[in-house]
């Protein structure tokens, strides 16, 4: 049996709009997206993932090194604010016709102890084209309105867990779901946990560690 931390569920309609719908606080959603997008990722035709490199690397490039060398950019007001390009508005509640609609649930398998996130994917028969088009908006909404709803420094935390996960897609062609993300917290809680942030606190209660 599961321990699930965090339910979340993301629509796309078809008037453009989108509206996510989450469980848990802000400090474990940004852990959950992390989860939901490595899931989108690794589950994206291979020639259609580059695409995830042209939204998210252009606004998260180099934030990792801030962490050691310009910490100082947690304090900046206006700190992580960062709108990419969307096809679907971010709305407290879309209007229209599901066209897309998903679920993540993230838990820690009992039998492993691993953090998992598990999706379930409405419409089932979609073209592939679609289905990669509607993922990556999904993704963009989820960061979105975590973006829109925490300060500078969680903002900071997520850009953190989101460029080293692109750098290791870099890095690693061929890695199982789930490594990249878990990989990336773990590196930001050494870092987080030197300042023992509300983040860390509550991540590593989360995990039991």
């Amino acid at each position: 049996m599961a321990n699930v931390f965090n339910t979340t569920e993301i629509i796309l309609t078809e008037n453009q709009q989108s509206q996510v719908i989450p469980e848990g606080s802000l400090n474990i959603q940004t852990v959950a997206l992390s989860f939901y997008f490595d899931r989108m990722y690794l589950n994206s035709d291979t020639d259609f993932r580059h695409f995830y490199f042209d939204q998210f690397d252009p606004i998260l490039e180099g934030i990792v090194d801030d962490f050691t060398k310009n910490t100082n950019k947690r304090a900046k007001k206006d700190f992580g604010e960062w709108y990419m390009g969307t096809n679907f508005a971010l709305k407290e509640k879309a209007l229209g016709k599901d066209i897309f609609k998903t679920k993540g649930e993230l838990f820690i398998e009992n039998a492993t102890q691993q953090l998992y996130m598990n999706t379930k994917i409405r419409p089932i028969f979609i073209n592939n084209q679609k289905l990669n088009e509607y993922a990556i908006e999904s993704c963009i909404a989820f960061y979105y309105h975590i973006i829109s709803n925490a300060k500078p420094e969680l903002r900071f935390i997520l850009g953190g867990i989101l460029d080293n996960m692109l750098k290791t897609y870099t890095e690693n062609t061929n890695i199982s779901i789930g490594y990249a993300p878990s990989h990336a917290v773990l590196k930001v809680m050494e870092l987080e946990g030197q300042r023992n942030s509300d983040w860390f606190k509550e991540i590593s209660k989360m995990l039991g560690v």
